[in-house]
């Protein structure tokens, strides 16, 4: 019997392209909702510019409001 234990775990951090399909949208769009201040601050990992999971679930369930760090 195969482990499917791995497949089934969520990821913590999300990059663009998973959040903007988590929220249905382009990717495009999700620049520009986070430089115009309208999504959750990122985290920088090296080069990488993720997500955390919890944040965007949270943002989202409080009903998309803008974001106090518009992250410039």
């Amino acid at each position: 019997m195969a482990d499917h234990a791995a497949d089934e775990i969520e990821p913590l951090l999300l990059d663009a392209k998973q959040v903007a399909r988590l929220l249905g949208v382009c990717t495009r769009l999700v620049w520009a909702m986070r430089s115009g201040g309208r999504l959750p601050a990122p985290l920088r990992l090296g080069k990488a510019t993720r997500w955390r999971a919890s944040d965007i679930r949270r943002w989202v369930q409080e009903g998309c409001p803008a974001s106090d760090d518009t992250g410039r």
